[in-house]
């Protein structure tokens, strides 16, 4: 089956389920794809580009009724990036300074100052592979260009899980049947730069 036939199947289900309160309008056409990575400076996924494409989601994506839930791409895709860094930094900030929150292999000894171990965080993830927001806090990296990245669903590092070993289970788990995942197995589930360090154990970090 190819991905599109894929796609498209999973994205009829979405459509029929009651976990889906939203609506799809028409997809990125090719040239709003390039004017937004060329604005936000990175290349979608193929899937998520593929997914895109087909239809773009808008409105609340369920029971969670978070805001903007789904990023509207035609509306300002810079501002979709920056309140997503934006958000992931305010997450790590708030582990930091309220849980105790250090990655010793990563970042170093811990310095004694909030200001100089908050500073040491903004500087590294500016240094991560970059991640797109699909819905709310569900985000998919862009590092590698690839199809068959996971979903992490990020709030903080210590709410930092995968959501789906790739769209597609992503998307039914969000949507299509939330109680019973497609779970995958731990071979499916693709190693992404840092952020896979958050997922299993803080041993790791």
């Amino acid at each position: 089956m190819s991905l599109e036939t894929e796609l498209l199947e999973v994205i009829d289900k979405v459509k029929k389920s009651r976990f889906f309160t939203g609506h799809f309008e028409a997809g990125l056409t090719d040239q709003e794809v390039s004017d937004i990575e060329e604005r936000c400076e990175f290349n979608f996924p193929p899937d998520l580009k593929l997914f895109l494409q087909i239809g773009l989601p808008l409105g609340d994506f369920g029971p969670y009724n978070s805001i903007d839930n789904f990023p509207n791409w035609r509306n300002d895709p810079v501002k979709i990036m920056q309140d997503n860094r934006q958000l992931l930094e305010d997450g790590f900030y708030f582990d930091i300074e309220n849980n105790n929150f250090w990655m010793p292999k990563t970042w170093g000894e811990k310095p004694e100052t909030l200001a100089e171990q908050l500073a040491i965080a903004k500087d590294y993830l500016q240094t991560v592979p970059e991640l797109i927001p699909i819905c709310a806090h569900r985000m998919i990296p862009v590092e590698p260009c690839e199809v068959g990245n996971p979903v992490f669903s990020i709030l903080q590092p210590h709410d930092t899980i995968y959501y789906g070993y790739n769209l597609q289970s992503y998307l039914w788990n969000e949507f299509i049947s939330p109680g019973k995942w497609d779970e995958g197995q731990a071979s499916d589930y693709r190693d992404i730069r840092f952020w896979s360090k958050l997922v299993p154990r803080p041993s790791d970090w």
